[in-house]
């Protein structure tokens, strides 16, 4: 194990214990959340890895994955409106696809960018809400599963977990929202 992939690992760390973290209530600002925090330091350590990564040899497409992520953070932090991030995140998302389609010609592409605009719209969306979670789980899915064809467990590991984490989280909100009614 290189220090890259120690790297990788510890950005993976930061990013579970974000996604482990309760949701808390919507009227809190971003900015004062621990969990966002979290999700900005994690992946601007996974940006770094994908980019050492890259530079030995791995696929550009963590780093294009890393950037958009990054991207959604900052948007996750401002008090900007889901459909304004959303417009943001799935127009930078669709250039990518037509990017990549053009450049490669793997199905395989297609899913990581599909998992990349799931992910990335679950970090701009407002915390607490399922929407968000559902974003993650299914673009989770989608780079393990590009992870998987790609052969990088680090990533691999990190989308599962992400994953397994933000459907936990979902079905806690189901739960209290039917205690509730």
């Amino acid at each position: 194990m290189n220090l890259n992939d120690i790297l990788g690992i510890f950005g993976s760390i930061v990013l579970v214990i974000g996604v482990t973290l309760p949701d808390r209530d919507q009227a809190i600002a971003p900015l004062k959340l621990p969990k966002n925090w979290l999700f900005v330091i994690g992946s601007a350590l996974m940006l770094l890895y994908a980019l050492l990564n890259y530079f030995h040899g791995g696929a550009i497409f963590f780093v294009m994955l890393e950037l958009l992520v990054v991207l959604a953070c900052i948007l996750m932090m401002t008090h900007l409106g889901d459909a304004y991030k959303s417009v943001w995140i799935v127009a930078i998302g669709c250039c990518l696809v037509i990017w990549s389609l053009y450049l490669f010609e793997k199905i395989e592409i297609l899913i990581f960018i599909l998992g990349l605009i799931g992910v990335s719209l679950g970090y701009a969306f407002k915390h607490a809400t399922a929407r968000r979670d559902v974003a993650f789980i299914a673009g989770s899915l989608l780079i393990a599963l590009f992870s998987f064809f790609e052969k990088n467990w680090i990533f691999f590991a990190l989308n599962l977990l992400f994953a397994f984490f933000s459907a936990l989280n979902l079905a806690k909100r189901r739960t209290i929202s039917r205690q509730i009614n």
